[in-house]
């Protein structure tokens, strides 16, 4: 049997492809394939593999073909969940999966079929994220990381892939101190073994620095990202990026410069036909026109992006489509209740994806949005009186999400650029109705809450010969987290307070504890 060349361009999942000389030819379509996926020539990739598809169909207990067939299959829920074809995408994994169980079960791992299994559950990991089922996905990952890696010239790829998909699974369950591990692990395989891929990794630390707080780092790891993909990334790499700094150049106010590389973005993927990407382009740009006073062009963009990712079921994307229609609706009509009802749509989807931060977010924007209307009504009073409970069980929620972090930077910045603002609403909203009492309750309990800062000025000290040995009661390992904060009691005889009820909802509506069972006196 002759083993087919390798490609050194092509970045691809490569096992050991010993084919006979009947299933050589074929197997070499696929690389061709891949070549035509990388340049975003997606139907050439598409037509190509459908090929292979066609000249494996009736394969029967032909292990060869059916290792041959199983890559085939792979690559093509790749490229269906590049069209927006999802659960197209979800069924070729299932069926590549069962030609991979044949093949292994008649050849064994002579033509590295269970690395081709491994890829398959990979991919379908990030098809599952695109559907808001990041907890499925991370079973998929789980399962390619015990089986480990069968071919040598997958040592690097298939870790790197399992990975940064790990991260981004961690991070659309907003676990953004272990997704940063995971793509740290990733960016420092990709950097040993093939530098070719790190441009994913920047691009996924910048995701988790846009979500935490941390403009200026995403900004840094998308620049580099787009060094390395101008060297080595495929036009759907580069548009990717385009969209990207486009979004931080609008949350900056760079306003035409983020339209223009918004439309060099959604000029690419919609000439390599991928039409969700496409509509996220879209949906950005929809927030721009909104910014510019173009209320027309908005409202088409938005509704057309909904539309489209509707059909295809990209659920991350379509919560935040939803919340600039929500926007576009105030904007245009004025109506809150029309409002709502758009926010209370993407607020459905963030719970039913289990994004909780997602959810209490989305409930911080509806209380701002009132308080915003407020100061404009007949009735100011009766608004404030309507966002005061929201915006207090969103603020105890968003700010209870510190308690996912270990102490440090991360930490530290969601408290400032996230918690805070809610927190800061909260207390104006019961400012001004005079809700004396909760105004001081808030304050306790914000003051109860462990904060830790690293000190920036750095003091001179004696050598130190040998380290002071711990004392008994220190925690073996200062990278756990902080215990969770007791309840402030103000005031003696204080068994309920206003306070504990709005913790007990937000705790329920956001599935995360705030505040322990002890009970502490402040007076």
């Amino acid at each position: 049997m002759t083993e087919i060349e390798d490609d050194p361009d092509l970045v691809g999942l490569r096992g050991a492809t010993r084919y006979g000389p009947r299933w050589r030819p074929v197997g070499l379509r696929l690389n061709a394939a891949g070549r035509a996926f990388e340049a975003g020539d997606l139907d050439q990739a598409v037509a190509i593999t459908e090929e292979v598809l066609h000249a494996t169909r009736d394969c029967g207990d032909d292990g060869e073909a059916l290792d041959v067939r199983a890559r085939a299959l792979g690559n093509r829920a790749s490229m269906a969940e590049a069209r927006g074809d999802l659960d197209g995408a979800l069924r070729y994994s299932e069926e590549s999966l069962a030609a991979c169980v044949d093949a292994i079960r008649l050849t064994g791992n002579l033509y590295g079929s269970t690395d081709v299994r491994s890829s398959t559950l990979v991919n379908r990991a990030q098809t599952l994220q695109a559907l808001g089922r990041a907890e499925e996905a991370l079973r998929d990952l789980d399962e390619v990381a015990a089986a480990g890696v069968a071919a040598p010239a997958n040592a690097a790829l298939l870790p790197f892939v399992l990975h940064n998909t790990r991260g981004a699974a961690l991070m659309a369950l907003e676990r953004y101190t272990e997704a940063e591990t995971e793509i740290r692990l990733a960016l420092d395989i990709a950097m040993t073994a093939d530098p070719r891929l790190a441009g994913h990794a920047y691009a996924s630390l910048a995701a988790i620095a846009a979500h935490t707080g941390d403009e200026h780092s995403a900004t840094e790891h998308l620049h580099v990202a787009r060094d390395l993909r101008e060297l080595w990334g495929s036009a759907a790499d580069r548009a990717y990026l385009e969209l990207n700094l486009g979004r931080l150049a609008a949350r900056a106010g760079l306003l035409d410069d983020a339209e223009e590389r918004l439309r060099r973005a959604e000029a690419e993927y919609e000439r390599a036909g991928r039409p969700t990407d496409v509509a996220e382009c879209r949906m950005s740009r929809a927030m721009i026109a909104l910014r510019q006073h173009r209320f027309t062009e908005a409202t088409t963009m938005v509704d057309e992006t909904i539309a489209a990712l509707e059909r295809a079921g990209v659920v991350p994307a379509l919560i935040e489509s939803h919340l600039v229609r929500a926007q576009v609706t105030y904007v245009v009509t004025g109506d809150l209740g029309a409002t709502e009802d758009v926010f209370l749509r993407a607020r459905a989807l963030a719970a039913g994806a289990g994004a909780w931060h997602q959810t209490a977010r989305i409930d911080v924007l509806r209380a701002q949005l009132v308080a915003d209307a407020a100061p404009l009504s007949d009735e100011p009073a009766t608004l404030y009186q309507m966002a005061l409970p929201l915006a207090v069980i969103a603020a105890l929620g968003t700010d209870g999400f510190r308690h996912r972090y270990e102490p440090g930077a991360m930490r530290e910045r969601w408290v400032r650029h996230v918690a805070m603002p809610a927190l800061s609403l909260a207390l104006r909203l019961a400012a001004e109705i005079g809700a004396g009492d909760l105004v001081f309750q808030l304050v306790e309990y914000i003051s109860a809450s462990v904060s830790l800062e690293a000190e920036l000025t750095a003091y001179p000290s004696q050598e130190v010969r040998d380290e002071p040995a711990l004392p008994a009661f220190t925690a073996p390992d200062l990278s756990t987290r902080l215990a969770l904060p007791p309840r402030p009691r103000l005031l003696p005889g204080d068994e309920q307070t206003a306070l504990d009820a709005l913790l007990d909802t937000a705790e329920a509506e956001y599935h995360l504890p705030l505040r322990s069972a002890e009970v502490v006196p402040t007076w």
